[in-house]
């Protein structure tokens, strides 16, 4: 399986926050276009970790994506390449309706699973049908979170990286995710890193599985639920 050509490398990787180092690696890899569950303890750097791969943190040491520094790109470029679905997700919204979300991520997403009936289903799928005049807002934790994993996938950005997108998701939610998730993978496969605490049913959904302990990531061989 590790035979994978690698979308993201890191190479003498240094992670730290104020009086923490949260990662020393000399080398580490993502693979391209393939599901990566990250997992470690509260604290461990997991987050972080991802904020980093978004340049919203600094790091020391190399990292490339595809060959390309990420050094190299400018702001808006990286934007185009990377999304970065918040734990929170009302820190996500930009916009007052669920309509209007989702004509922006229309208007400015490329992902071409989304066709205007895939959509359609797509809504119907995480249950936001009938939903579409509702200020984001005031809908329940769990719609937002649906909404919120919906947006960001109709914009097709080849690299992907979920921040607890399971949380407060009941088990039917969290599968209907997986699925959509699973869609979109077939069509315009992403480089997909998934940070969770709840394990149950991505067994067979992930392709890869990296613990952060001791400031390594651990590559491991399956996922225990």
């Amino acid at each position: 399986a590790r035979t994978w050509p690698a979308a993201i490398v890191g190479r003498k990787l240094v992670l730290e926050r104020p009086h923490q180092r949260l990662l020393d690696q000399a080398n580490c890899q993502i693979p391209a276009n393939k599901i990566t569950l990250l997992t470690g303890e509260s604290g461990s750097g997991k987050s972080t970790l991802l904020k980093c791969l978004a340049k919203l943190v600094p790091y020391q040491g190399e990292l490339t994506l595809q060959g390309r520094s990420l050094q190299k790109y400018r702001p808006r470029q990286w934007g185009r390449q990377v999304g970065l679905v918040f734990q929170h997700a009302a820190d996500q919204f930009l916009n007052v309706t669920m309509a209007e979300e989702l004509a922006l991520s229309q208007a400015q997403g490329r992902h071409p699973y989304f066709t205007p009936a895939n959509l359609t289903a797509a809504i119907d799928l995480l249950g936001l049908t009938g939903l579409a005049d509702r200020v984001v807002y005031s809908l329940s934790g769990g719609q937002q979170k649906k909404l919120q994993l919906l947006v960001m996938l109709m914009m097709g950005q080849p690299v992907l990286l979920l921040d607890e997108p399971f949380a407060g998701l009941d088990a039917a939610s969290a599968q209907a995710v997986r699925q959509l998730i699973t869609a979109c993978q077939a069509v315009q496969p992403a480089t997909i890193i998934v940070v969770s605490h709840q394990l149950a049913g991505l067994a067979g959904w992930v392709d890869c599985h990296l613990r952060l302990s001791h400031q390594q990531l651990q590559d491991l061989a399956e996922v225990r639920s």
